[in-house]
């Protein structure tokens, strides 16, 4: 399966730390943020990610370019055209039906394989978001998740952790130009056709400058030290 990257707009909500260095860039454990997504797509076994570009694009693509742990591709957008929008763009390059798509600011360390989560769904799912409980006061989007079916309530209890799949056939449909999944994903949940995973594993939000700024120094969990060792050695 491929992958898909939105670090094309990353750098919003995060102040001065991304004036001169785009949000996937900065350090977090001595690495830049966007390692901890690919260490964990490499754990998935994904063979192409797509990243998509915009903000001092030059910088991310410098950064992995000649990236050997796995096949690294841009998409470089001008203007910018959001995370559903930037995939309609890069249908060309992916080689897989599905894709997992992954923010970059959500760390996510989960032991579970793509097949363990798409198994588990129905066959008639066209996006499959990983949801976790929502905190309380928490600025994210509710969401109710009932029989694996998810809907948008203001009384929901989970919300979108940042990792999803989603078949690409929905993208041959959305115009070009700018567009979010957000549109997407509410007509499929009214459809019956929005569905999701309960995500299990560490979970580390870099969304915002305050959430930048509290993560642990310990960033990788003690049981996957030896493969994030390998990883690393193997990245370039």
């Amino acid at each position: 399966m491929n992958a898909f990257l939105p670090a094309a707009g990353f750098g919003t909500r995060m102040g001065d730390l991304t004036r001169s260095i785009p949000k996937p860039l900065l350090p977090v454990g001595g690495v830049p943020m966007i390692y901890y997504a690919l260490f964990q797509l490499w754990r998935w076994k994904v063979d192409r990610v797509v990243v998509n570009l915009h903000f001092l694009k030059e910088k991310i693509e410098r950064e992995l370019s000649g990236f050997k742990a796995m096949e690294i591709v841009f998409s470089r957008e001008d203007p910018i055209l959001g995370t559903a929008g930037g995939i309609r763009n890069a249908l060309p390059l992916f080689s897989s039906d599905a894709v997992v798509v992954l923010n970059p600011d959500s760390i996510v360390f989960t032991d579970r394989s793509l097949e363990q989560i798409t198994s588990a769904a129905s066959s008639s799912w066209d996006s499959l978001l990983g949801i976790a409980p929502l905190p309380q006061g928490s600025a994210n989007t509710p969401l109710s998740w009932k029989e694996g079916q998810l809907s948008f309530e203001e009384s929901g209890s989970y919300y979108y952790m940042g990792a999803s799949v989603l078949k690409l056939s929905q993208f041959d449909h959305v115009a070009s130009g700018y567009s979010e999944l957000g549109s997407l994903w509410r007509e499929q949940a009214y459809e019956g056709r929005l569905e999701g995973f309960l995500y299990e594993g560490n979970l580390l939000d870099a969304g915002n400058a305050s959430e930048y700024r509290s993560l642990p120094e310990q960033i990788v969990p003690g049981h996957l030290a030896a493969s994030w060792k390998e990883f690393i050695k193997n990245c370039k």
